[in-house]
């Protein structure tokens, strides 16, 4: 876990999709604690739409 990393992004409280979204790319970068939350599984599919 990078504890730096969470001190200093932590998730805004009450964040709409759009700020969790950007959390959560963010948070894959920079830490690998635990994954995508299966409710924002959709947005990080690496499948390109027609």
């Amino acid at each position: 876990m990078n504890k730096t990393w969470h001190q200093k992004n932590s998730m805004p409280a009450k964040a709409t999709l759009a700020q969790r979204i950007k959390w959560h790319k963010e948070h894959q970068k920079h830490c690998s604690c635990r994954g995508v939350p299966k409710s924002l599984e959709k947005y990080f599919s690496e499948k390109k739409q027609p």
